[in-house]
This record gives structure tokens, C-alpha cells and sequence, in this order.
């Protein structure tokens, strides 16, 4: 499985406010200078995690964006589920009936083994656990 730059970027973001967790909202520019990331594209991710219910917005001179649950409540699975168009190891693996040979297919059930571990052992992991690891 390879992330695109959307589930990198959209995780660099998610923790950054969770960093700020408890804080006052953090407005986008913030973020995009503690990321390096470009604030049209910060404000494309931050549209999908807001969808998701994973960030909120606070309008207002002092507004700006926050975590809607604590880090501890988010899983890396939910940020990546909500940023990336294809997450998993092989499409067949995700997506039922997309292959004619699914029913036939002899290397299909490592594919959908794998997926369901990589699943499962993101899950586990929160945004905080990340947070937690940075140095």
C-alpha cells in the first residue's frame, strides 16, 4: 500500500492540531506554517476531515480549526479512510466485485489477509500515539 500525499499531508495536519489539542482554534495559515504545507491545499484536507467529523471550525477574528474529539479518540485508520480514494493493498481487496476472477482468483485472499491486517493495526494506532512518538 503506498499513501498519497493527501493522506500524508491530511495526517502532518492532524497532528499538528491535535498538538494544540485544548487550545485555542488553530487558523490555517498556523498550520501551514508549522507544516510546510500550502494553504489551498491544507483548506482541501481540512474540507474532508470537517466532512468526516474529525475537525470542527470556529468562525471569528479568533477563529480557526479544532480537533472535534480528543487524539485519544481518533484512529489513523479514520483520517487515512476519510483522505485517501483507494486504501488498501490491491483494489479486489477492498472493492467487492471488481475483478471478473474474484471467485477464482488464488492470490486474492493474501491480498484481502493483508488488507484486513494493515486495517486492523491502524485502528490500534491514535493520533495521540503519534503525538506521543514525535521528538
Amino acid at each position: 500500500m503506498r499513501l498519497s500525499t493527501r493522506g500524508r499531508y491530511g495526517l502532518a495536519a492532524m497532528i499538528y492540531l491535535g498538538k494544540k489539542y485544548g487550545d485555542n482554534p488553530v487558523s490555517l495559515n498556523e498550520i501551514s506554517k508549522a507544516t510546510g504545507l500550502s494553504n489551498n491545499y491544507l483548506e482541501q484536507l481540512i474540507r474532508e476531515l470537517k466532512k468526516q467529523d474529525l475537525v470542527i471550525s470556529v468562525r471569528g477574528v479568533q477563529g480557526g480549526y479544532l480537533l472535534k474529539k480528543s487524539p485519544k479518540e481518533i484512529s489513523v485508520a479514520e483520517i487515512l479512510e476519510c483522505l485517501e480514494e483507494f486504501f488498501g493493498v490491491t483494489e479486489c481487496s477492498v472493492v467487492p466485485g471488481l475483478c471478473s476472477r474474484e471467485d477464482t482468483c488464488p492470490s486474492r485472499l493474501i491480498w484481502t489477509q493483508m488488507h484486513d491486517d494493515m486495517i486492523n493495526s491502524i485502528k490500534n494506532v491514535s493520533l495521540q500515539d503519534l503525538i506521543s512518538k514525535e521528538k
